[in-house]
């Protein structure tokens, strides 16, 4: 089962990457030029620069991202004769082996939006936060598939978008965590 969701995550990534990263490119020369012309406005510093940079990079990076998922949860569809909602939470967890396939893609696709969201601003640390935008990312993806015909409604699946976002955040809470504790240990260190 990993071999497989590991060929599929390859197979979207290099599906959508190319145009992914002319769209993350564009991106970050856009946020860098508003940054920067902010940063002039309000007193220039190497640091300021440093700072937009990076934030430059997360946002291209976060482009596309979006771009990836719009790809697997869209572009990559064809469309149903009919709807389906299944709002059983749990219902898809047992059967055959597609669907644990699809729980676990599930999981893993929310958890970039995660990290980068962590990275890009200072809300997107609070878990409470970060699960809503988890759950409201998700339900837009259900709702605009069923709309769509792309795709299936299915409770399950946001359910595991969501843990994909909370593994996500301890991800980055634990790294986090490991840093703080590493530079307290070298101070502590360097006073002896």
């Amino acid at each position: 089962m990993l071999q497989i969701i590991k060929q599929d995550i390859f197979k979207f990534f290099f599906m959508y990457a190319g145009q992914g990263s002319k769209i993350a490119v564009f991106t970050f020369f856009v946020t860098f030029i508003i940054g920067s012309y902010y940063i002039k406005q309000h007193g220039s510093t190497l640091g300021k620069y440093i700072v937009l940079f990076i934030k430059s990079v997360e946002m291209a990076f976060l482009s596309l991202y979006v771009y990836i998922v719009i790809g697997i949860t869209f572009l990559s569809r064809e469309k149903h004769s009919d709807t389906y909602i299944n709002l059983r939470p749990f219902s898809t967890f047992n059967r055959t082996l597609v669907y644990p396939k699809y729980m676990y893609e599930n999981i893993l696709m929310l958890i970039p939006l995660a990290i980068l969201l962590y990275l890009l601003a200072a809300p997107f640390r609070k878990l409470s936060i970060s699960l809503l935008v988890g759950f409201f990312s998700s339900l837009v993806i259900e709702i605009m598939q069923l709309i769509t015909r792309l795709g299936l409604f299915i409770v399950d699946d946001i359910l595991t978008n969501i843990l994909g976002m909370l593994i996500g955040y301890f991800i980055c809470r634990m790294v986090e965590w490991l840093y703080k504790s590493c530079y307290i240990i070298l101070k502590g260190k360097e006073k002896t």
